[in-house]
């Protein structure tokens, strides 16, 4: 018996929610779409679904959402569009498993490669950017101590860049694989 298609259901009616669907329809996913709205999410809905994006625009909204996926389907993966880092590292530090991201904390990386490369720079390889996020890691307490930023908001970035790291890393798993 051959391995079937994730079934991957998207809430976000967005251009970002198009662009995942689009980007998974090419991956060979099964993509559905799914309301905004958190009483659209029920055991039925959920049902054989290997992934949920929740892609919407509204943290509230995203939120909701992810604890009410949580409570009827445990061990179903999330992955949650937040813009809020305290939000986001207090959703990820509630519901384990769920990978939550900000818009700006992948395109940051996107950005500085193109703009290296844009100026004539060697591609950036995997290490060089592992590099970047250690390097990160060491400035956040000088800005703690200097009042420059708060603990939560440095635990919510590096959170986010190394969900963003395993990501990517997966994808480049998945890729290789296909």
């Amino acid at each position: 018996m051959g391995v079937s298609a994730p079934r991957i259901l998207i809430s976000g009616s967005n251009r970002l929610g198009a662009a995942i669907e689009e980007r998974l329809h090419a991956g060979g996913a099964v993509v559905a779409r799914i309301s905004e709205d958190p009483s659209a999410l029920t055991t039925d809905a959920l049902e054989g679904a290997t992934a949920l994006v929740l892609a919407s625009g509204d943290d509230a909204g995203n939120v909701d959402m992810a604890l009410i996926a949580r409570r009827l389907r445990p061990e179903l993966p999330l992955v949650i569009r937040l813009f809020d880092p305290e939000l986001a590292a207090y959703v990820h530090a509630t519901l384990k498993g769920a990978v939550v991201m900000s818009l700006s904390s992948v395109a940051a990386p996107v950005l500085a490669r193109e703009t290296l490369r844009a100026l004539g720079a060697a591609q950036v390889s995997d290490e060089a950017a592992a590099r970047a996020v250690r390097r990160r890691k060491r400035v956040y307490p000088i800005r703690i101590a200097s009042g420059r930023m708060t603990p939560e908001k440095a635990a919510a970035e590096i959170m986010m860049m190394e969900a963003i790291q395993a990501l990517l890393a997966e994808l480049a798993r998945s890729e290789r694989l296909l």
